[in-house]
């Protein structure tokens, strides 16, 4: 303890005798704070990549915050994603094997398991007897930090308004028929990079997922995959029957209530329910729009809800110019 002693004993030496010497303080501060925020997502997404190739997973694309590398024909490029749903994402494609062997622990668990290493060994650094610098002290007492609560906050299995890496891992552990629709979700990724949407792809929707299952968040995930490619298609009622599936279940987390509540209020405008349900479904998800303004689908069904309403005070001309302006504005939003 005595170097730490020291070290901050030199810190108010230099920092504390004029109010610039001060603000340079408080910069050194925030930047030994956020910083190693940043580095630990870095670190848990490098986690996926190692253990996946260590697993025989293919690299398929690496994001951190709206910048995302990719390999396009033997070429690495940095492309810039708008819709996203979490600061960083590895993606990888399975290994070219049967799926009843192919690794999935160490794929989904790598990012934990560095991030509880690179913790562990930054909190041994921080409290070592040597003459660290100020920020450097910090900055490696706040990497330990920052990776023992991502190690904790993604390892526990909890389900909030999204499913973190153990709530996944006990998902595919319990259930093989989640493995069998995980690996299919993954070898689809590709397609999906490439601008095809689920109508375009084979997804394989006549093997039957039992309705008590649709809690596993894989298989709850696949049924909405196969609610979106009839959407594409323009089966409504098949749509329909995909959503009514759910209603039964009471354990879904958060994000996946608000995704089937938005879309029920889609269906509800398509099928012209009546005017109080579908101001009933609005309602119910008013703030889960307001909040989020990059996602596809919530700026289909929010224009299909301006749209709506539009319909009910507007004359005919001016309805069908509404419409094309939105048209104009969806297609201008998926583009970027």
């Amino acid at each position: 303890m005595q170097a730490v002693f020291k070290m901050f004993e030199n810190t108010y030496e230099i920092y504390f005798q004029s109010v610039p010497s001060f603000l340079i303080l408080i910069l050194i501060t925030i930047a030994a704070i956020i910083l190693p925020f940043y580095l630990q997502i870095i670190i848990h997404e490098a986690g996926h990549l190692v253990f996946g190739k260590l697993t025989g997973y293919r690299f398929l694309s690496f994001r951190i915050w709206n910048k995302v590398l990719v390999r396009e024909n033997r070429h690495w490029k940095i492309k810039t994603y708008s819709d996203r749903d979490s600061i960083g994402q590895c993606l990888m494609l399975p290994p070219r094997k049967d799926n009843r062997e192919t690794p999935y622990a160490l794929n989904h668990l790598g990012g934990i398991i560095l991030n509880g290493i690179t913790g562990i060994l930054f909190l041994s650094v921080s409290c070592m007897e040597i003459a660290f610098s100020y920020f450097i002290r910090l900055f490696s007492f706040t990497s330990g930090l920052f990776g023992v609560i991502m190690f904790i906050a993604n390892g526990l299995p909890i389900r909030y308004f999204g499913n973190n890496d153990g709530t996944n891992y006990l998902a595919l552990r319990k259930n093989k028929s989640a493995r069998y629709f995980y690996f299919q979700q993954l070898k689809q990724l590709p397609d999906l990079q490439k601008g095809k949407t689920y109508g375009d792809l084979s997804l394989e929707f006549n093997r039957v997922i039992k309705e008590k299952d649709l809690d596993n968040p894989i298989l709850g995930w696949q049924k909405m995959l196969e609610y979106y490619s009839y959407l594409d298609q323009g089966w409504w009622k098949k749509a329909r029957e995909c959503l009514s599936a759910f209603q039964s279940i009471k354990s879904l987390d958060r994000g996946m209530q608000y995704t089937i509540q938005l879309e029920e209020l889609f269906l509800s405008i398509v099928f012209k329910d009546d005017q109080e349900e579908i101001e009933m479904r609005y309602q119910k998800i008013k703030g889960f729009i307001s909040r989020k303004h990059g996602d596809i689908d919530l700026i289909r069904v929010h224009l299909a809800y301006k749209i709506y309403r539009d319909s009910q005070v507007l004359t005919y001309d001016k309805r069908i110019k509404k419409q094309e302006e939105f048209r104009k504005e969806m297609k201008r939003r998926s583009r970027n």
